[in-house]
């Protein structure tokens, strides 16, 4: 009888890929994140005309780079967006 129903035959609990480097979990939507100050930060930014692309240089360069920054530059158009 078909019943069209999945079921698992086999659990498998090695992993087929390589894990991802370090310094780039940051860049994992999950881990993406802009906090209540940054985004204080970004509506000043806004206000005295600065860019999103070069406000993300500017938290970088005060988070010691980019992959200390917690966000990219598209989260910060979303954000400029709201």
């Amino acid at each position: 009888v078909y019943t069209e129903r999945w079921y698992v035959s086999n659990h498998n609990f090695q992993h087929n890929h390589e894990f991802l480097n370090g310094c780039y979990i940051g860049m994992l939507p999950i881990h993406r994140k802009i906090n209540n100050a940054d985004a204080l930060q970004i509506s000043n930014f806004r206000t005295v005309g600065v860019r999103p692309p070069h406000m993300h240089v500017s938290f970088a360069n005060s988070s010691g780079g980019y992959e200390n920054v917690g966000f990219v530059s598209k989260d910060i158009y979303n954000e400029v967006a709201r």
